[in-house]
């Protein structure tokens, strides 16, 4: 009976469902048949674990551009030429 069981999974034609379901006990957190649960079953699982960490990682790269933006590129930094410095650096008659 084991053996009929290892069989079946080999077999290209059913891969494709033990596939799907891998993907599935990934995608909802559940531990698959070599995988150890976890001691506390309410702990999150890795997926929620890496999502939250790439969260955190690009809000903090957008905080960090956003700060240098502001303090090389914001609208203190920027010269506000007048008419008489605009035709001194044309050559222009004023």
């Amino acid at each position: 009976m084991i053996e009929a069981a290892r069989n079946t999974r080999k077999s290209p034609a059913n891969a494709g469902l033990f596939l799907c379901a891998a993907i599935r006990r990934i995608v909802r957190g559940v531990p698959g048949p070599h995988q150890h649960p976890s001691a506390d079953p309410g702990a999150p699982g890795w997926l929620a674990l890496l999502r939250r960490h790439l969260a955190a990682v690009i809000a903090i790269k957008l905080a960090l551009i956003a700060l240098l933006f502001f303090l090389f590129f914001s609208a203190a930094h920027r010269p506000s030429p007048g008419p008489d410095d605009v035709s001194d650096l044309l050559h222009l008659p004023s």
